[in-house]
Protein backbone atom coordinates (compact mmCIF):
# COMPACT_ATOMS: atom_id res chain seq x y z
CA UNK A 1 0.00 0.00 0.00
CA UNK A 2 1.20 3.72 -0.72
CA UNK A 3 -0.17 6.96 0.18
CA UNK A 4 -0.34 10.07 -1.92
CA UNK A 5 -1.20 13.30 -1.38
CA UNK A 6 -3.33 16.04 -3.78
CA UNK A 7 -4.60 19.32 -3.64
CA UNK A 8 -7.30 18.29 -5.73
CA UNK A 9 -8.76 15.22 -6.38
CA UNK A 10 -11.15 14.00 -8.68
CA UNK A 11 -13.08 10.76 -9.08
CA UNK A 12 -14.64 9.21 -12.67
CA UNK A 13 -14.39 10.29 -16.65
CA UNK A 14 -15.20 13.15 -18.59
CA UNK A 15 -16.52 15.52 -15.88
CA UNK A 16 -13.42 14.86 -14.09
CA UNK A 17 -11.66 16.49 -17.46
CA UNK A 18 -13.43 19.61 -17.21
CA UNK A 19 -13.19 20.26 -13.89
CA UNK A 20 -9.50 19.64 -13.88
CA UNK A 21 -9.08 21.84 -16.92
CA UNK A 22 -11.29 24.77 -15.03
CA UNK A 23 -9.42 24.32 -11.95
CA UNK A 24 -5.92 24.74 -13.78
CA UNK A 25 -7.05 27.82 -15.30
CA UNK A 26 -7.90 29.04 -12.11
CA UNK A 27 -5.10 27.82 -10.01
CA UNK A 28 -1.45 27.59 -12.07
CA UNK A 29 0.19 25.22 -9.50
CA UNK A 30 -1.93 23.14 -7.46
CA UNK A 31 -1.84 19.49 -7.84
CA UNK A 32 -4.69 17.88 -9.54
CA UNK A 33 -5.26 14.02 -9.45
CA UNK A 34 -8.14 12.05 -11.43
CA UNK A 35 -9.15 8.53 -10.28
CA UNK A 36 -10.84 6.58 -12.95
CA UNK A 37 -11.48 3.11 -13.28
CA UNK A 38 -11.14 2.86 -16.59
CA UNK A 39 -7.68 1.79 -18.29
CA UNK A 40 -7.74 5.03 -20.71
CA UNK A 41 -8.05 8.63 -20.00
CA UNK A 42 -11.42 10.07 -19.93
CA UNK A 43 -13.47 9.82 -23.21
CA UNK A 44 -16.66 11.52 -24.50
CA UNK A 45 -19.27 8.41 -24.66
CA UNK A 46 -21.53 10.10 -27.18
CA UNK A 47 -19.63 9.82 -30.03
CA UNK A 48 -18.59 6.19 -29.26
CA UNK A 49 -22.31 5.43 -29.68
CA UNK A 50 -23.30 7.47 -31.80
CA UNK A 51 -21.20 9.03 -34.37
CA UNK A 52 -19.15 5.46 -35.09
CA UNK A 53 -22.54 4.33 -36.15
CA UNK A 54 -23.20 6.83 -38.51
CA UNK A 55 -20.24 8.43 -39.87
CA UNK A 56 -17.64 6.59 -42.08
CA UNK A 57 -14.60 8.75 -41.11
CA UNK A 58 -15.45 8.20 -37.34
CA UNK A 59 -11.43 7.09 -35.72
CA UNK A 60 -11.63 5.83 -32.06
CA UNK A 61 -8.80 8.84 -31.25
CA UNK A 62 -12.32 11.66 -32.07
CA UNK A 63 -13.63 10.56 -28.47
CA UNK A 64 -10.46 11.85 -26.69
CA UNK A 65 -11.13 15.42 -26.34
CA UNK A 66 -7.79 16.11 -24.65
CA UNK A 67 -4.81 13.87 -26.05
CA UNK A 68 -2.01 12.21 -23.98
CA UNK A 69 0.12 15.36 -23.88
CA UNK A 70 -2.74 17.32 -22.01
CA UNK A 71 -2.41 15.82 -18.81
CA UNK A 72 1.19 16.47 -18.05
CA UNK A 73 1.66 19.85 -20.01
CA UNK A 74 -1.36 20.76 -17.27
CA UNK A 75 0.20 19.10 -14.64
CA UNK A 76 -2.58 16.94 -14.09
CA UNK A 77 -2.22 13.43 -12.72
CA UNK A 78 -3.99 10.60 -13.64
CA UNK A 79 -4.39 7.10 -11.91
CA UNK A 80 -6.12 4.55 -13.97
CA UNK A 81 -7.46 0.79 -13.64
CA UNK A 82 -8.78 2.36 -9.87
CA UNK A 83 -11.70 3.06 -8.31
CA UNK A 84 -12.28 4.69 -5.10
CA UNK A 85 -14.08 2.36 -2.68
CA UNK A 86 -14.20 4.46 0.40
CA UNK A 87 -14.04 8.65 0.59
CA UNK A 88 -13.54 10.18 4.36
CA UNK A 89 -14.55 13.75 4.35
CA UNK A 90 -13.49 13.89 7.76
CA UNK A 91 -9.68 12.97 7.60
CA UNK A 92 -10.08 14.20 3.37
CA UNK A 93 -8.87 11.09 2.79
CA UNK A 94 -9.73 8.43 -0.42
CA UNK A 95 -8.97 4.51 -0.19
CA UNK A 96 -8.42 2.74 -3.72
CA UNK A 97 -9.68 -0.67 -4.28
CA UNK A 98 -5.97 -2.01 -3.94
CA UNK A 99 -5.69 -0.36 -0.55
CA UNK A 100 -3.50 2.99 -1.58
CA UNK A 101 -4.75 5.80 0.15
CA UNK A 102 -4.99 9.59 -1.61
CA UNK A 103 -5.19 12.33 0.82
CA UNK A 104 -6.89 15.35 -0.32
Amino acid sequence: MSAQSTKYLLIGGIASLFAAQAIRERDANGSILIVCGENHPPYNRPPLSKKALTKDEFAADDAYPKFDEFYPDNKIALVLEENVTQLDRGSKTATLENGDTITY
